[in-house]
């Protein structure tokens, strides 16, 4: 049982730590994938921005050479639409690249904080507006100029932002995917080890619930045929066990000694009952010590103890007896308190079956009978039908 015990508690101990360990690598896994999804969305994010942000300029140079070739309203007008929308651009992309969360994704896209583009972009768009107004203001004089140098700027920004940008982050989204892959295949692992596990411990379960179901059973079944207080087995372990094992002695001798502790009462009144319990546990220890494994050692009544001998015949039963006799006899009992109690004798009845009974009931009944005989003739011996003198060790 201490064995199983061990082992059922070795592999809670693994099952539980891995268990735990796996469940922060779930937790790990998780929060990367977070990060992850936060970071493909500002990706995303800031390339709708900068397709705003570009779109919004480029307009601006079409509409404002529209309007300087036609000088129609309509441009103008079209033109101050995509002026506010390239101002919301630009602060949002400035916004983004100037944020907390962006600067730890700068890192993983190579673009620094640093960057002339990214810390300019309200720079180069005022310098595009300043460069077209007074185109839209009608003033033709150096429109093809301002023209050709809003264009400038415009390719300059493309190439040296847009492009550069798209394709950090087209870059940085096939980064983040193989990490999401990764992330994935490491999940893939855990749940495998996960689904190792419970199968480990259902097998575990198959292979020892019955053993430890078994354990348990016989050991709740031990306790209710042992006394509480001696430690040895109750007359319930004599009604259910030792009956079925006489039964199948097929006609050999069987003996029964039945021992009396002398004047108990007397001990009781002297001492006190813990001290009478002391002396019951102490002799139960000294009767043991005199028996053999396969004899039955059973207490009786309140201070009397049943010896149950299969397989053996009257005089080898009496010498047993005479042997408990003289171990208690001899026996230096103590007090609660470790003093030293007065002596201690036993009497006892010895019978056997088949000649002083045939049946246990009937054997039982003369080694009671020949019990109180021993007491009749002065205690502290052994009394049987063969036998009718005193008999001390």
């Amino acid at each position: 049982m201490k064995t199983l015990k061990i082992k059922a508690a070795v592999f809670l101990v693994v099952a539980v730590s891995t268990f735990i360990l796996t469940q922060g690598f779930y937790r790990k896994n998780i929060g990367m994938l977070h990060d992850s999804l936060n970071m493909s969305l500002g990706i995303v994010e800031e390339m709708h921005v900068a397709e705003s942000f570009h779109s919004s300029m480029h307009s601006m140079v079409i509409y404002a050479s529209a309007y300087l070739s036609s000088h129609d309203d309509e441009y103008k007008k079209e033109y101050e639409k995509k002026l506010q929308e390239g101002e919301k651009a630009v602060a949002k992309l400035v916004g983004l690249r100037f944020s907390k969360e962006y600067n730890e994704h700068l890192a993983h896209t190579g673009l620094a904080v640093g960057d002339e583009i990214a810390t300019n972009l309200g720079a180069y768009f005022l310098e595009l507006k300043n460069t077209l107004a007074p185109i839209m203001s009608g003033d033709d004089e150096n429109g093809k100029a301002s023209l050709a140098k809003a264009n400038k700027i415009f390719d300059e920004v493309f190439h040296r932002y847009y492009v550069k940008i798209h394709t950090s982050h087209y870059s940085s989204l096939e980064d983040l995917q193989n990490e999401a892959h990764r992330i994935f295949e490491t999940s893939n692992y855990i749940y495998i080890s996960q689904l190792v596990l419970a199968v480990s411990a259902g097998i575990f379960l198959i292979l020892f619930a019955d053993r430890v179901f078994l354990k348990i059973y016989k050991l709740t079944e031990q306790h209710s045929l042992t006394d509480s207080l001696t430690a040895v087995h109750n007359r319930r372990y004599l009604d259910t066990v030792v009956a079925g094992e006489i039964s199948n002695l097929n006609g050999s001798p069987c003996s029964v000694v039945i021992l009396d502790i002398d004047d108990f009462k007397k001990y009781n009144d002297s001492y006190g009952h813990v001290a009478g319990d002391k002396l019951l546990k102490e002799l139960a220890g000294v009767l043991r010590k005199v028996l053999r494994e396969t004899d039955r050692l059973i207490r009786y009544g309140g201070e009397e103890f049943l010896v149950v001998l299969p397989g053996t015949a009257k005089a080898q039963a009496i010498v047993v007896a005479e042997k408990l006799c003289h171990a208690v006899r001899e026996e230096a009992f103590s007090l609660p308190d470790g003093e030293p109690a007065r002596p201690v004798t036993a009497s006892l009845g010895v019978a056997t079956m088949p000649e002083d009974g045939k049946e246990f009931a009937a054997a039982l009944k003369a080694a009671d009978s020949l019990l109180y005989r021993a007491k009749r003739k002065g205690k502290n011996r052994v009394a049987a039908f063969e036998e009718d003198e005193r008999k001390q060790g």
